[in-house]
């Protein structure tokens, strides 16, 4: 190779590392959720350093043994990788763990996650077409690693943000739950149907995490209400009634300081809507209602028939679903309950059912 073929080659490999880290920068940085991170910089390294096979192992909280995390084989997608924890200084990652310095053969790369300590190891196996891993392969693969590491801790740092957030909706959900006795099975019930509506309309990770937290806070303005109209067993008075529907703003007022919380907010305000917007707070109608809210209408709706409650008995299952079928279009999003009926063929909600 003459001088003028080894600058070429130095310029387009400087260049594709550049890019790399655009690249890999934009797409790992629109994730905070680590089972989807982890799997998105497997294929982002096989992608970018056209290779077939790719693991990640991440060491445990002790430093004595990597854990396999993910791992992705092109070729054959559904190869199932030894799952046993490898222990530090045990093969090449162990030994790449316990020194911290790349491993470098023609078939085989293995780089280190890098902070200021160890924190696991990327491994890339058998690049396309044949041929042999380069030095310039090697700078690549820790240019990728660095930007996962930088990833990583975002996603970490996250994650304990929504524990903390977590921790403070489960403080006033107990709050919630001593002064409306029943409110824990009830709670339950709501998530349990949320999290299977929401599987069955293939909602993101973040809309159905976003909807588990509505559902746990989304009428907390019963703190506001006397309790004598919460277990009233006769109808409301107008007075009393007006006090009922204001419940929604008033959750969304004690949710709103929870910065981390206000996608949650359009769903707690508006699941007292109706589909043909003769709902409140402020009668949207169809699509303008957002969609987890329309899915919250619809499983409050269920709840309320098949628990009992003081102004009403509760229903039989069959005849709760009719009811739902009823009011398609008029009260509910006719999809939405579509996706209802649909989980409810489903083992689980089979077990639901005999818990009623």
């Amino acid at each position: 190779m003459n001088v003028k073929e080894n600058i070429d080659e130095k310029i387009q490999a400087l260049s594709l590392a550049l890019s790399t880290v655009h690249t890999v920068h934009r797409l790992l940085t629109s994730t905070l959720n680590f089972d989807e991170l982890l799997p998105r910089v497997a294929r982002l390294c096989l992608q970018v350093l056209r290779s077939n096979d790719c693991s990640i192992l991440l060491l445990d909280d002790a430093k004595k043994y990597l854990i396999p995390r993910v791992h992705v084989h092109l070729a054959r997608p559904h190869r199932r990788k030894d799952s046993r924890n490898l222990p530090v200084g045990a093969g090449i990652e162990g030994k790449v763990a316990k020194t911290g310095n790349a491993y470098f053969k023609k078939n085989l790369l293995c780089v280190p996650l890098l902070d200021e300590d160890v924190l696991g190891v990327i491994t890339i196996r058998g690049k396309q077409e044949g041929k042999p891993y380069s030095l310039y392969d090697r700078e690549i693969l820790m240019t990728l690693a660095e930007q996962a590491v930088i990833a990583f801790k975002n996603a970490a740092l996250y994650e304990e943000q929504e524990k903390l957030t977590m921790d403070s909706i489960r403080f006033l959900a107990a709050i919630l739950e001593s002064k409306t006795p029943g409110r824990k099975r009830s709670s339950d019930l709501l998530v349990t149907l949320a999290l299977g509506i929401a599987a069955e309309l293939h909602l993101s990770h973040e809309e159905t995490k976003m909807l588990h937290y509505a559902i746990l806070l989304h009428d907390a303005g019963i703190l506001s209400v006397p309790e004598h109209i919460l277990t009233k067993p006769s109808k409301l008075t107008g007075p009393e009634y007006r006090l009922i529907q204001k419940v929604p703003t008033t959750s969304a007022k004690i949710v709103r300081p929870l910065r981390i919380l206000e996608p949650v907010l359009p769903v707690i305000l508006h699941h007292t809507e109706r589909y043909d917007g003769n709902g409140y707070p402020k009668g949207l109608k169809g699509e303008e209602i957002p969609l987890g809210a329309r899915i919250l209408a619809v499983i409050k709706a269920f709840e309320a028939m098949v628990h009992h409650r003081p102004y009403r008995r509760r229903v039989g299952l069959r005849h709760a679903l009719m009811e739902l079928k009823r009011h398609q279009g008029g009260q509910f999003d006719p999809q939405v309950v579509e996706a209802f009926l649909r989980f409810t063929h489903k083992r689980s909600f089979r077990k639901i059912v005999k818990a009623l």
